[in-house]
């Protein structure tokens, strides 16, 4: 999702980073200010491997997705594919930020064509140029969104209708495993 959306800072070595931790995630902890103090979000953007990781603490994202056993040792990693995976992907917040940070790209890449806003997104997600029923239907959720936004009042409904049709494609099957 970082290379995709364009923001993964790929700087080796060096300290690690704290990742956002939910309230949620916290809740429990007497001293929940001194317990966790997140990294900025420029540091954020690394790769896991970079993360910081405490055997009390663990970032819920991580562990719905096979994060590692902290405690002991790991010859092997569980792979698993569970319904809580699909709904981390849609609710969270690292990936709505992602989804946003994609659109982004896209508007700056090839502006406010819808068309072509879709071809670059496929392009840029599933590494392939979209079919035309996909793009039929990519064009249908962008006017269905943006008019959903426009009825609401939101400002830049193209932008954010843009942002929810790459959340879509971040969600994908084609994006999400190799076949």
């Amino acid at each position: 999702m970082l290379v995709a959306s364009g923001t993964l800072d790929r700087a080796m070595e060096g300290p690690s980073f704290f990742p956002r931790m939910s309230e949620e995630a916290m809740e429990g902890l007497s001293r929940k200010e001194a317990a966790w103090k997140e990294s900025p979000e420029k540091e954020r953007t690394r790769r896991s491997v970079y993360m910081m990781t405490q055997r009390s603490r663990l970032l819920p994202m991580m562990t719905t997705f096979d994060f590692t056993e902290t405690t002991s040792t790991c010859a092997k990693r569980d792979v698993t594919t569970v319904p809580p995976q699909a709904l981390a992907l849609l609710n969270n917040e690292f990936v709505h930020r992602q989804s946003s940070a994609l659109a982004a790209r896209v508007m700056a890449e090839i502006g406010t064509t819808p068309s072509q806003q879709i071809v670059r997104a496929w392009e840029i997600v599933l590494q392939r140029r979209p079919m035309a029923l996909e793009i039929q239907q990519g064009l249908k959720h962008l006017d269905e969104q943006r008019e959903s936004f426009s009825a609401i009042q939101l400002t830049d409904p193209e932008q954010k209708a843009l942002k929810s049709l790459c959340h879509v494609l971040l969600n994908t099957n084609e994006f999400l495993y190799l076949d």
